[in-house]
């Protein structure tokens, strides 16, 4: 079933998958390895399960399926499954990647990462998706899914944005808060394909998260505060509240 659904929703169909594989063979095959290890790795996604329910006692807990896609996608979600891109994991050294295009370099991750993208993707499977097509609800469904997720795992799914954002955090909020209430994403969001060193893809996640936090650290009931961003209804009240705006817009 979960094969069935991610083929529908990122696969595509089998002529796609077979370009995937023949572009990468050595890379494809060496995924049996690390399929391997995944047994070894369920007492953390179920300890981030737990985590959630203590957090958020209504948390609905979906079946996992871990696929081999065709490297477009690390992990979606239905109404009951999720489905976790396996192919995505196969990062054991340089080497192991050298077939790999640019931005699969960089994002590509050592199967020891697969209880963070569970955790981001069981977030997802809580989350009301967003009212508008803007790209400030975008971000923050993604941004807090990396918050949230990264809550109960320990980690978060992007440490790479992280990296790269650490001493430019002024910058990319004043290039984002102009586009934020628009519906132009492609500079934010979902364009792996044309992202470059100087400006990785999906760096709204890293701006959602931010919000999120900083909502987070501004209210006391911390079990309400994931309530809360779960549940966003208004994008643009949900960024007042959590007074991320006006803390960026006093720095200089």
């Amino acid at each position: 079933p979960g094969l069935k659904e991610f083929t529908k929703l990122r696969i595509g169909n089998g002529k796609a998958l077979a370009k995937a594989v023949t572009e990468s063979p050595k890379y494809f095959a060496s995924l049996r390895t690390n399929a391997a290890k995944v047994d070894a790795l369920k007492p953390a996604m179920l300890a981030a399960f737990q985590c959630l329910r203590n957090l958020y006692p209504a948390a609905v807990t979906p079946e996992v399926y871990f696929l081999v896609g065709r490297m477009n996608s690390a992990g979606t979600v239905d109404a009951t499954k999720l489905l976790i891109g396996f192919d995505m994991f196969g990062k054991t050294d340089e080497a192991s990647i050298a077939e790999l295009g640019a931005w699969h370099r960089a994002v590509v991750s050592p199967v020891e990462r697969l209880p963070y993208i569970v955790a981001h993707e069981l977030i997802h499977a809580q989350q009301l998706p967003p009212k508008d097509n803007s790209l400030l609800g975008a971000a923050l469904f993604e941004g807090v899914a990396d918050f949230v997720g990264e809550l109960i795992s320990g980690q978060t799914i992007n440490p790479h944005l992280h990296a790269f954002a650490r001493n430019r955090h002024l910058e990319l909020w004043q290039a984002f808060e102009p586009a934020m209430l628009g519906g132009d994403k492609g500079r934010w969001l979902y364009q792996g394909e044309n992202a470059t060193p100087e400006w990785p893809a999906d760096l709204g996640y890293y701006m959602g998260y931010r919000i999120a936090e900083a909502y987070y650290q501004r209210t006391t009931d911390k079990s309400a505060a994931v309530r809360d961003m779960l549940n966003i209804t208004d994008p643009r009240a949900f960024l007042k509240a959590s007074g991320y705006a006006e803390k960026m817009r006093g720095r200089k």
